[in-house]
């Protein structure tokens, strides 16, 4: 049976929000920067789906999976998450200043 979404819902929003056209206007590169790191969110989920231990935080030593594909999925996420973090640090250094002060023909 297959879910139909209520007309009420809010489509669900990934953490980071796309670009704004201004920001696109600054730093363009923030388009597919966006796409990447919503990608990086959907392969992390699929990685907890495929291997749940990695969904806990601080999981036993005795719950990392010793498999191949454990371990791979291990680094995969601690290489998403710096990923993640790196992108992070970029959109802030490209962000468009809010700060400065409005046009002359700004109502």
């Amino acid at each position: 049976m297959t879910r139909k979404p209520i007309p009420s819902q809010q489509p669900r929003r990934t953490k980071n929000s796309w670009p704004t056209p201004d920001e696109l206007v600054e730093a363009p590169e923030l388009a597919v920067l966006a796409l990447l790191d919503t990608n990086l969110e959907l392969a992390l989920r699929a990685l907890v789906a495929a291997h749940p231990a990695l969904a806990d935080l601080d999981p036993p030593p005795w719950t990392l999976e010793p498999s191949p594909s454990g371990r791979a999925a291990e680094i995969l996420l601690a290489s998403t998450k710096r990923l993640h973090q790196a992108l992070e640090t970029y959109r802030d250094a490209v962000a468009p200043r809010h700060d400065a002060l409005p046009d002359d023909n700004a109502f």
